[in-house]
């Protein structure tokens, strides 16, 4: 029977390859062991206020090409606000956004991890819950970056690429 991931010849009875350079062991070993602060940079933290508007929001997501920031008050993090909720939540119902504030459509208390935290329970995290988008926080609550679905897939096809160690 060969692994249906690097062709390698098994046995029948073993479920898992022995190959040390299979694909599926490099994907295991990073879920279950790589902290989630491996695929942080911090370029996709945005972060505003409560108090901030919507047109503000909408031009910052324009200009800085994203889609997602986290909502503070008082150096604590208290919602976050994707182009989702923006769209489910705001348009079509206010004829002015100058006047709506982030705290009135963003998300509140939003999940949240801290950087050391194993790929696995994160990438569970964010199916189970239906996140796009997950903070990763320090110790002190303070924002290091937004995690998404796409940094996580993009770390696995980097780990294909690279040669076996």
């Amino acid at each position: 029977m060969k692994c249906p991931h690097c062709g390698h010849h098994k046995a029948k009875e073993v479920l898992e390859c022995k190959d040390s350079r299979c694909p599926q062991d490099k994907i295991r070993e990073a879920m279950m062991h790589e902290p989630i602060g491996k695929l942080l940079t911090g370029k996709d933290l945005l972060v505003a206020k409560v108090t901030d508007t919507l047109d503000q929001v909408i031009e910052l997501f324009r200009t800085k090409e994203k889609n997602c920031l986290l909502v503070y008050e008082e150096n604590n993090l208290v919602g976050i606000l994707s182009n989702r909720d923006l769209l489910l939540r705001a348009a079509g119902k206010y004829k002015d956004l100058s006047k709506v504030h982030v705290g009135a459509v963003m998300t509140s208390v939003p999940e949240h991890v801290k950087a050391d935290t194993p790929m696995a329970y994160v990438v569970n995290k964010m199916s189970m819950g239906g996140f796009r988008h997950l903070p990763v926080l320090r110790e002190d609550g303070m924002p290091i970056s937004i995690l998404t679905v796409q940094d996580v897939l993009r770390y696995i096809a980097n780990l294909l690429r690279s040669p076996a160690k």
